[in-house]
């Protein structure tokens, strides 16, 4: 299968984001960082020097707006480039949504063709064991979507809680590398334990947990995340933290 250069690229992305792409292949080095086609649909891609793929676009697919990611999988907080193919990104920021599962991302940087994005905290919800999430994009009333893989955490860590001091919610965001049993507890200033919101078994992410304190009088109060690897492999992990409640 060999490609036939075309003046104009068509579409610019990863090639093995597409049906039909195998392993990278020698065939030929002229095209090199787009994906070029014959009159049969074949492909063949590559970019820089990472290797030459090939495979087949069916139908309509040729004209299709499509969505891929660079890298395929990250941490929350890291970024992400996303490529459009077929259609352009909003040069109005304000005009393009993006999402992981349905939590909004920060868009860092935005051009017709590529834009970067944060990959939000909180997209995997609790006791899921599958990381893979659906990165959603609408631009100028065009929704395209791609998958992508969350990874876990690289150690146990609790995040001030926000917004503080507020009233009735807040949020406490946390991180945990391995499954755990996790357990919230809220206490007031003499030290009584006065909530409980959170006892549960959590998968590998990063969570925001939701608390509402809206039985509670306004005052300071204290946090506590207890952390309970379930395959034993150490003692349980406690991080703690202050917060206002203001009514």
């Amino acid at each position: 299968m060999e490609p036939v250069p075309v003046s104009t690229p068509l579409l610019r992305s990863t090639a093995p984001t597409l049906s039909g792409c195998k392993s990278p292949n020698s065939i030929g080095h002229a095209v090199t960082e787009y994906i070029a086609t014959n009159s049969q649909g074949n492909i063949a891609a590559g970019t820089h020097g990472r290797g030459i793929y090939k495979g087949i676009l069916q139908g309509d697919q040729v004209n299709t707006p499509m969505l891929t990611a660079n890298p395929t999988s990250a941490r929350p907080g890291t970024s992400v480039t996303l490529q459009s193919i077929n259609f352009d990104f909003s040069s109005d920021e304000s005009q393009v949504d993006v999402d992981f599962n349905g939590v909004s991302a920060e868009i860092i940087n935005l051009s017709a063709q590529e834009m970067e994005v944060e990959v939000p905290r909180g997209t995997v919800p609790p006791g899921r064991s599958s990381n893979v999430v659906q990165i959603s994009v609408t631009s100028s009333g065009t929704t395209v979507s791609t998958s992508f893989r969350i990874l876990p955490p690289e150690a146990f860590e609790v995040l001030p809680n926000y917004p503080n001091p507020f009233n009735p919610t807040t949020t406490i965001p946390f991180d945990l590398p391995v499954e755990s049993g996790i357990i919230l507890q809220v206490y007031d200033m003499s030290g009584r334990k006065v909530l409980e919101p959170v006892r549960r078994v959590f998968q590998p992410n990063s969570y925001n947990l939701q608390v509402d304190m809206g039985g509670l009088a306004s005052g300071v109060y204290f946090y506590r995340v207890v952390a309970i690897p379930q395959d034993g492999s150490g003692e349980p992990n406690i991080k703690s933290g202050k917060m206002t409640l203001i009514k």
